[in-house]
């Protein structure tokens, strides 16, 4: 719609609005398709990210612990998981 009205080829609006994107993206370190909402990481639950975010402010010790203790959790959903599937 760009286009038409400034007399440019459709393309070329194309290319301006992906390098616009991209320019973005780059800005906040995400992925195009996140910007757009598409991709896998589109469906990512906000308040999941923004833990993330704050984990990395943690030191490296912190951050050893809440790991260790998700793996556990994660382990243990799994197995009954699959045991309860029988």
């Amino acid at each position: 719609m760009f286009g038409f009205f400034v007399g440019d080829s459709t393309l070329k609006v194309q290319n301006y609005e992906s390098a616009k994107h991209g320019h973005r993206a780059k800005a906040f370190q995400v992925s195009v398709d996140y910007l757009l909402g598409q991709g896998p990481n589109a469906s990512y639950d906000k308040e999941m990210i923004k833990r993330l975010d704050e984990l990395e402010t943690l030191p490296e010790s912190e951050k050893q612990h809440i790991f260790h203790y998700m793996d556990l959790i994660i382990r243990d959903y799994k197995t009954k998981k699959t045991y309860n599937a029988k």
